[in-house]
C-alpha cells in the first residue's frame, strides 16, 4: 500500500468508522509500537496518544536522531492541530491535541566488549543523562541475547537454562526484573502526567 499523508486519510474516513470507536472506555492503557519512521502509522498512533515513550540505545546514532524526533513529534502535533482547527468538522473522539513525552528508555546498556566500544558507549550514556535527566526512565536493560534466545525456543525469558546464558549476561531471571521493573516505572509516569 503507498503511503500518504494522515490529514488526507483523517478526511476520508467516515463519520461512523470503526476507529472512531472510544476504546480507551475499556482500557487501562492502550499501546502502538511504531517504527521510528514518522510516516502515515506513527501519525495515526500519535494523533491518539496521549505520549510517547523512546526506547534507545546510547550511541552516536541516537545522540543525533533524538533532537530530530523530538522536533518532528511536535512537527506532527502543530499539523494536526491546524487541521483539525481549518477542518468544518468537530474533531474525532480519539483525537489528542497534545502528545507528551513519557520518557526515554534505555534498552540496550553495555557491559561487555571492548574497552573503546565501552567508553563510546558511556561517553552517548552520559550524554544521555545530561540532555534528558528527569525524562530518562531507570532501569537501563542490559544487553543481552536472552530475549531472542527465549523466543526461539518458545519459553519465558526466565525458564532459559543455564547452558543458554553466556557468561557476560544476566541471568534470565534478572532481565525478567529489569523489564519489569522499567515497564512499572513507565506505568507510574503515565499515571502521574497523563
Amino acid at each position: 500500500v503507498a503511503h500518504s499523508s494522515l490529514f488526507s486519510l483523517m478526511s476520508t474516513l467516515p463519520r461512523n468508522s470503526s476507529i472512531n470507536q472510544p476504546l480507551d472506555e475499556y482500557y487501562d492503557y492502550i499501546i502502538f509500537d511504531c517504527p521510528p519512521a514518522t510516516q502515515i502509522v506513527s501519525q495515526n498512533a500519535i494523533a491518539a496518544s496521549h505520549g510517547y515513550i523512546i526506547p534507545v540505545i546510547p550511541e552516536a546514532v541516537m545522540q543525533r536522531g533524538l533532537p530530530h524526533l523530538q522536533r518532528t513529534m511536535g512537527y506532527i502535533d502543530r499539523m494536526l492541530k491546524a487541521y483539525q482547527e481549518l477542518s468544518p468538522r468537530e474533531p474525532r473522539k480519539i483525537y489528542v491535541p497534545e502528545t507528551k513525552l513519557i520518557g526515554l528508555a534505555v534498552t540496550w546498556r553495555r557491559g561487555g566488549g571492548g574497552k573503546d566500544e565501552i567508553q563510546d558507549h558511556k561517553k552517548h550514556l552520559d550524554s544521555l543523562e545530561n540532555d534528558w535527566g528527569n525524562d530518562l526512565t531507570k532501569p537501563y536493560i542490559p544487553h543481552t541475547t536472552l530475549v531472542s534466545k527465549a523466543l526461539a525456543a518458545n519459553i519465558p525469558v526466565y525458564d532459559l537454562p543455564e547452558s543458554e546464558i553466556d557468561t557476560w549476561e544476566v541471568s534470565g531471571r534478572e532481565i525478567h526484573e529489569h523489564y519489569r521493573d522499567l515497564v512499572t516505572a513507565i506505568k507510574q509516569r503515565i499515571d502521574r502526567d497523563l
